[in-house]
């Protein structure tokens, strides 16, 4: 590799890089100040939806599959659910005058941090990984019917319930495609395994997002 040839190799890696870095802020932005926009618009059982741990998630799951490596999305997912968190109480703070003096942006930043990574990677094996992507669409199906579940079952408020049933509807239909699609090019005695592989997946996170979501309050951001 000639000096002209490396220097404009390393300069379309920073550029690279640096488009990245400005996808996740813009898409962190646009997720916590676009759920604060939404819940002043909607009405309050369907403006739930955009205010749900299930509904970030899934923009960490779409920041990482627009990513260019495993590592790149889970840095990604896991930091644009940080900005997003701080985002969304600062937009509180801002339009509703009310002070939630960083404890919450801070709880859910950490959660964030935790969480995002994971989804971030879950979005890229969506993206590109075959053998992986229908359990990784079983995953998001799970923690859409975990989350609907505890609206619906847990919470206690009845408003709620129409936020809840979308989400368990939605989740059923992707878990659904998803084992519908698990094995299809693999041999024909491997595919009953991936298909329970797949369904454990999606089970298990129903129950994990159930659990979690029920210890921090409901999920209620």
């Amino acid at each position: 590799m000639t000096v002209a040839a490396g220097v404009e190799w390393r300069k379309g890696r920073v550029e690279s890089l640096l488009g990245s870095v400005m996808f996740v802020v813009v898409a962190g932005l646009t997720i916590g100040v676009g759920t604060q926009i939404l819940q002043g618009m909607l009405p309050r059982n369907i403006g739930q939806l955009s205010n749900s741990g299930a509904v970030w998630a899934l923009g960490a799951v779409v920041v990482g599959a627009a990513m260019r490596s495993e590592r790149l999305a889970a840095a990604a997912g896991g930091a644009a659910l940080v900005i997003a968190s701080y985002s969304y109480y600062g937009a509180v703070d801002r339009f509703e005058h009310l002070g939630s003096n960083g404890a919450s942006a801070r709880m859910w930043a950490v959660i964030g941090l935790a969480v995002g990574p994971v989804f971030g990677v879950l979005g890229q094996w969506i993206r590109v990984d075959a053998a992986r992507r229908w359990a990784a669409l079983a995953v998001i199906a799970g923690v859409l019917i975990g989350e609907g579940a505890e609206l619906v079952w847990f919470v206690g408020v009845h408003d709620l319930w129409p936020a809840g049933i979308t989400e368990m509807t939605i989740g059923g239909i992707i878990g659904l495609v998803s084992l519908a699609n698990s094995g299809r090019d693999r041999p024909a005695h491997l595919a009953p395994t991936d298909r329970l592989l797949t369904l454990g997946a999606g089970g298990t996170a129903a129950v994990v997002t159930l659990v979690a979501m029920h210890a921090i309050g409901g999920g209620v951001l």
